[in-house]
C-alpha cells in the first residue's frame, strides 16, 4: 500500500459521513458462509477466505470450496503459504490440512502427536512451527522429520503465540511460572515478570510494525516496545482507548489494522486513525496486491474496498445527489440533492454549509457565476442566492431548467418550454425555439455558437445573430442530446441513445459507441480535463484519451457504489460522481497489476489424458476436448477478466474469448497431430498477463500407423491385381453387350423401316393422287391446291419424324391431325373423329417412340370403317394413369372378324399395314428397357352381342426416354 494514496483516506475520515466505498460479499453471492475466520492471498493472487463452512478460494468472480469429507471439522483458520505453494490451515478439532492440486489433506504425522488444545502453525525457512498450549513441534514437509521442542514433555511451557516476520525471522512468546517470555530463532530474549508487568498466561499477541516487533497484551489491552520493554503509549495510546481490540495484524507497509467487535482501526505511519464498518465483528484483514482491502466478520460475511482512495459521501438524511458543480473561481463543489437542497464543498471534500430552496423537488441545474457573485438553482423555480452568503435574491418562474450556461451578458437555460436568455443586470427573459423541449446545451465561445439539443435535433444558433441551423451527424442523424460540452476545439455531444460524438468545425471526428467500448449507448454526463474525456452512463463512466484513444472504466472494479450515474464533475485532481450510489470521488489510476492465467484442468468427454513429459496425450478417436481456466491477481476486476484463447496450429491469428463465469474452451472436433494451446488474460483495464501454453497430442488412429500402411499396401496390391483382371473381364463382356445392343439396334432400324413402308401405303398414296387429280379435272383448282399442300405438310412430317427414335407427343398428335385431315376428306364427310388429351399431360415434356399411333390409326380406317355403312367415328385419347401414358384408339368400324371375311372374299393376300414388322419394333423397344410398351387390342360388341369396332390400348411408362 503506498502511503501517497492513504493521505486523502485519513483527512476524510473524519469528516462525518465519509468512507472508502465497499462491497459485502455473503453467502447470497458464493461465499461458503457468513462467519469468517481468516482471510490470506496468497502468492499466486488468488484470496483464501478460511469460514465455519471450510475453506474456499476466490478469483474475484466466484468462489471455489475445497473439502475433505473425512475430516472431523469444516471450520478452519490460520492460513498460511509454504515455499512450496500449498495453503495450509487447521480446524476446530486440531486437524492441521494443506491444500495441494486442489485437493485437501490431512497432515497424517500430526495425528500421533497431537493431545489437545487449538494449533498455531508458523513457516518459516521451509519449516514448521507448531504448538499447542503445552507442546512446541518443528516440523520439515519435504522429508517429513519431526521434532518436539517442548522441554523433553515436562509441559513446564504454555505457548501463546508466533509467528514469521516478512524477513522469515521467527518469534514466539510463552509463558512460564514467573512471567512471560518473548523469543526469536536466534536466541535473543525478553522477559516481562508477572511481578512487574502483571500478565496472564495466553493472552499475548505478536506484530510486526515499521519493521519492528511489538508485544500486545490482549488482557490489559496495552502494546508493548520489545526493545525496552515499555508501554508503547506514544504510537497506539489512542487507538486502544476506542474499544476492545480482538486482533492487531500488519495491512501493508503504510497501515497497522486494529480489530475489534465495532468495526476496525487503521493506523498509518503518520499516526492518522480511520474507523471502518463500525457495529461489525470484525474477525481478520488483509490487503490484496491491488490495494483492495478485505475485512472478514463473525456473522456478515465479506467486507471488500476496492480502493481506500475511493471516497463516498452520504448524507444523514439519506438523499441523494442529483446535479453537481464545481466552481473553479471559489474552489468549491456545490452538490444539489433531491429534496432541493445544495450541499457546499471546500476543495479538501469538507462540507463548508448546506442550503435549501423553498421548493422541495430535486435540484435540475445548478450555475455559479463567481463574477456576480450568484448562485443559480432550478428545483421549481429558478433560485438565485448571493455570494459568498447563500442568501435568497431572486426567484424566477420559468419552465423546468435542464441545463444553464453563460452567454455574454446573458444565462442561457435550457427549459421544457424552449430556450430562455436571462439577462444578468436586468434579470429580463427572452426566449427562442419557445415551441420545443430542450435537453442541453453548451457554448462554443470560439466560433460564437450555441450547440442545443431539441426533441428535433441539433440546433447551432450563432449568439451574435441568432440565426439557427439545424445539425445532422452524418449528414442524416438527427440525434437526441442527453448531454453537451464544449472542450476545445471540440463539442462533445452525449446522447439519449447513439454513444458521443467528438465534433470539429461541425464535422464529426469520431463516433463513440459500445463498439469502441462503451458500456453502454446512453449518456448521462460529460466532463473533460487534461485531455481526457469522462462519460457518465447508467453503466458506470468511460474514461477516454481524446488523443492515443485508450480508455478505462470506472465501475465496481474502482469502488462505485452503483452503475447508474446522474452527473459528474472534476475537482482537485479527483472525479467526483453522483448517481444512485451517492456522491463519490475518484482518483483516476490504472490497475497495472499484471494477472495470473492457468490452465486448471483439461479432459475429454470419452477419454482420460495421459501426462508425460511431451505434455498431454489423448487416444485415437477423442471426440471433445474442454479446458478449464483460472486467473488470479485479478480480485479487482469483479469477474471482469477477459480471457483469450487459441489452438496456434489451427486457429492461427483468431482468438476466442471468455470470462471468468465461463472459464472454458470447449473443441469438438480436432484431427490427430501435436497442438498448442495459447491462453492470456487482461484486466479490467486491459493490463495482459503471461500467455500460458500446453502442449498436447491427440494420437493417429491404428490406420494410419506404419504396421497398418504396409499390410495396406500389400493388400491394395492384390486388390490391385484382381481388379486388373476383372476389369479386363468386364470390357470382354461389356464388348459383347455393345454388339449385341448393335445388332439389337440395326434389327430396330430394320424394323422401323419396314413399319415405314407400311405406313404410307401405295393404296392411301395413289388414292390421294387421284382425288388430287380429279378435283383438277372438275376445275376446283384452290382445293387441289390446298390437297397438295396438306399432302405435302403431311409427308415433309413423315420423313422428320421417322428419322428420330423418340418425339414429343405434342408432334405425334399434330401428325394424326394432318393425317385424318386428308383422310376426312377422302371419305367424303362421311368420317368422324376425335382426338383427346388430359389436361394435367404435359405435351411438350412427354416423349414417345416416333409414328407410334399412325399406323394403328390407318388400320381401323382401311379395315375396320373403309367397310362401314353410315355413320364412321374414330376416337383417339391420351389418358394418364397411374404415372402412365395410355393411348386408346377406338372405331365403330365392323370388326376384326368381319374385316378378314371381306378380305378373304377379295383375295387380298397382305396383312394389314405389316403388323408383324411392327410388333417386332415394339419388341425390340422393349428389349433395351426395363419399363415396357404393353399393346392390346380388343374386339368390340354391341348388346346384341354383334361386333361393334376394335379398341386398340398402347400403354407408355412416362419417362420412357429416360430408362
Amino acid at each position: 500500500m503506498r502511503p501517497l494514496l492513504l493521505v486523502l483516506l485519513f483527512r476524510l475520515a473524519a469528516v462525518n459521513g465519509q468512507a472508502p466505498a465497499c462491497v459485502t460479499i455473503t453467502r447470497q453471492l458464493g461465499l461458503p458462509s457468513n462467519t469468517v475466520y481468516d482471510i490470506f492471498q496468497d502468492s499466486q493472487g488468488f484470496l483464501w477466505v478460511a469460514t465455519e463452512n471450510g475453506l474456499a478460494r476466490f478469483n474475484g468472480a466466484h468462489f471455489s470450496r475445497i473439502l475433505n469429507s473425512r475430516v472431523r471439522s469444516l471450520a478452519v483458520s490460520g492460513i498460511l503459504e509454504d515455499s512450496g505453494k500449498r495453503i495450509w490451515v487447521h480446524n476446530f478439532f486440531g486437524e492441521i490440512l494443506y491444500v495441494e492440486n486442489d485437493s485437501l489433506k490431512r497432515l497424517e504425522g500430526w495425528e500421533g502427536r497431537y493431545e489437545n488444545g487449538f494449533p498455531t502453525i508458523s513457516y518459516s525457512a521451509n519449516r514448521f512451527w507448531i504448538s499447542t498450549s503445552h507442546q512446541l513441534f518443528q516440523y520439515n514437509h519435504a522429508n517429513g522429520k519431526w521434532i518436539n521442542l517442548d522441554s523433553a514433555g515436562q509441559h513446564d511451557k504454555m505457548y501463546s503465540h508466533h509467528f514469521a516476520t516478512r524477513q522469515g525471522e521467527l518469534w514466539m512468546t510463552y509463558s512460564v511460572a514467573s512471567g512471560i517470555v518473548v523469543a526469536n530463532e536466534t536466541g535473543q530474549n525478553k522477559f516481562f515478570p508477572s511481578s512487574q508487568y502483571g500478565m496472564l498466561p495466553n493472552m499475548q499477541l505478536l506484530f510486526e510494525w515499521q519493521n519492528r516487533v511489538w508485544l500486545f497484551d490482549r488482557h490489559q489491552q496495552k502494546i508493548y516496545d520489545l526493545r525496552t520493554g515499555q508501554e508503547a503509549n506514544m504510537y497506539f495510546a489512542g487507538v486502544l482507548k476506542n474499544g476492545v481490540v480482538r486482533d492487531i495484524k500488519n495491512a501493508g507497509d503504510s497501515l497497522l489494522a486494529f480489530m475489534r467487535a465495532d468495526g476496525v482501526s487503521l493506523l498509518n505511519r503518520k499516526g492518522e486513525l480511520a474507523h471502518l464498518l463500525n457495529g461489525k465483528n470484525i474477525s481478520s484483514i488483509a490487503t490484496d496486491s491491488e490495494g483492495g482491502f478485505w475485512a472478514g466478520t463473525l456473522n456478515d460475511g465479506l467486507y471488500y474496498f476496492p480502493s481506500l482512495n475511493s471516497i463516498s459521501f452520504s448524507r444523514a438524511d439519506g438523499y441523494l445527489y442529483r446535479k453537481i458543480f464545481y466552481d473553479s473561481l471559489s474552489h468549491r463543489l456545490f452538490a444539489g440533492n433531491f429534496q432541493g437542497g445544495v450541499d457546499v464543498f471546500l476543495n479538501n471534500g469538507k462540507l463548508e454549509t448546506q442550503i435549501r430552496t423553498p421548493g422541495w423537488r430535486e435540484v435540475q441545474s445548478i450555475w455559479v457565476d463567481y463574477a456576480e457573485k450568484r448562485l443559480l438553482v432550478f428545483t421549481d423555480k429558478l433560485y438565485v442566492f448571493s455570494l459568498p452568503g447563500y442568501s435568497l435574491e431572486h426567484v424566477i418562474a420559468v419552465p423546468a431548467v435542464k441545463k444553464i450556461d453563460n452567454v455574454g451578458d446573458s444565462y442561457v437555460l435550457a427549459t421544457s418550454g424552449g430556450l430562455l436568455f436571462v439577462n444578468k443586470k436586468t434579470l429580463d427573459k427572452k426566449t427562442l425555439l419557445g415551441v420545443q423541449r430542450i435537453s442541453t446545451l453548451t457554448y462554443d465561445d470560439r466560433n460564437h455558437e450555441l450547440w442545443v439539443g431539441t426533441q428535433k435535433g441539433v440546433v447551432i444558433i450563432d449568439s451574435r445573430t441568432e440565426k439557427q441551423t439545424p445539425w445532422y451527424a452524418f449528414d442524416t442523424l438527427s440525434v437526441g442530446l442527453s448531454a453537451a460540452l464544449y472542450y476545445p476545439p471540440f463539442v462533445i455531444l452525449g446522447t439519449q441513445n447513439n454513444g458521443i460524438y467528438l465534433v470539429k468545425d461541425k464535422q464529426v471526428i469520431r463516433h463513440i459507441h459500445t463498439p469502441d467500448g462503451l458500456p453502454t449507448q446512453h449518456i448521462t454526463s460529460l466532463a473533460a480535463v487534461n485531455n481526457l474525456l469522462f462519460a457518465g452512463t447508467d453503466q458506470g463512466v468511460m474514461i477516454l484519451n481524446i488523443t492515443s484513444g485508450k480508455h478505462w472504466f470506472i465501475n465496481e472494479t474502482k469502488g462505485l457504489v452503483s452503475p447508474e450515474v446522474y452527473d459528474l464533475t472534476w475537482m482537485n485532481n479527483r472525479l467526483w460522481i453522483a448517481g444512485t450510489g451517492g456522491l463519490q470521488n475518484f482518483r483516476h489510476t490504472v490497475n497495472q497489476q499484471v494477472p495470473k492465467i492457468f490452465i486448471r484442468r483439461i479432459w475429454s468427454t470419452d477419454h482420460t489424458p495421459v501426462k508425460s513429459s511431451d505434455g498431454i496425450t489423448f487416444p485415437p478417436g477423442t471426440q471433445r476436448l474442454n479446458f478449464e481456466f483460472d486467473v488470479a491477481n485479478n480480485l479487482k476486476s469483479r469477474g471482469k477478466t477477459r480471457i483469450f484463447y487459441r489452438i496456434r496450429e489451427l486457429e492461427k491469428n483468431r482468438w476466442n474469448e471468455t470470462n471468468l463465469f465461463s472459464p472454458t474452451a470447449n473443441y469438438l472436433v480436432l484431427p490427430p497431430g501435436k497442438f498448442t494451446l495459447e491462453v492470456y488474460a487482461t484486466n479490467e483495464d486491459g493490463v495482459p498477463s503471461q500467455p500460458q501454453l500446453l502442449y498436447f497430442t491427440i494420437q493417429s488412429p491404428f490406420w494410419k500407423k506404419g504396421w497398418f500402411l504396409f499390410s495396406l499396401a500389400i493388400i491394395t496390391l492384390v486388390v490391385i491385381t484382381a481388379g486388373i483382371y476383372y476389369r479386363f473381364r468386364q470390357i470382354n463382356l461389356r464388348n459383347r453387350k455393345r454388339l449385341m445392343e448393335e445388332r439389337r439396334e440395326q434389327e430396330l432400324r430394320i424394323a422401323q423401316l419396314t413399319s415405314l413402308r407400311a405406313q404410307m401405303n401405295p393404296h392411301f398414296i395413289f388414292n390421294t393422287l387421284a382425288s388430287i387429280q380429279g378435283k383438277i379435272l372438275s376445275g376446283l383448282q384452290q382445293h387441289a391446291v390446298n390437297s397438295i399442300e396438306g399432302f405435302s405438310a403431311l409427308l415433309r412430317k413423315v420423313l422428320d419424324l421417322s428419322s428420330r427414335e423418340l418425339i414429343l407427343l405434342s408432334d405425334e398428335i399434330d401428325f394424326l391431325e394432318k393425317y385424318l385431315a386428308i383422310e376426312q376428306e377422302r371419305f367424303g364427310g362421311s368420317l368422324q373423329y376425335r382426338i383427346d388429351v388430359d389436361e394435367v399431360l404435359q405435351q411438350e415434356l412427354v416423349r414417345i417412340p416416333s409414328l407410334l399411333t399412325q399406323p394403328f390409326v390407318e388400320n381401323a380406317l382401311r379395315h375396320g370403317l373403309m367397310h362401314k355403312q353410315g355413320e364412321r367415328k374414330l376416337f383417339i385419347r391420351f389418358m394418364l394413369r397411374n404415372h402412365e401414358l395410355v393411348i386408346e384408339i377406338e372405331d365403330n368400324g365392323v370388326g376384326r372378324a368381319v374385316a378378314l371375311e371381306i378380305n378373304r372374299s377379295r383375295a387380298v393376300t397382305h396383312r394389314s399395314f405389316a403388323l408383324d414388322a411392327y410388333r417386332r419394333r415394339i419388341d425390340l423397344l422393349n428389349a433395351s428397357r426395363k419399363q415396357k410398351i404393353e399393346l392390346k387390342i380388343t374386339d368390340c360388341t354391341n348388346e346384341y352381342g354383334l361386333p361393334s369396332g376394335t379398341m386398340v390400348r398402347i400403354t407408355l411408362p412416362l419417362g420412357y426416354e429416360l430408362n
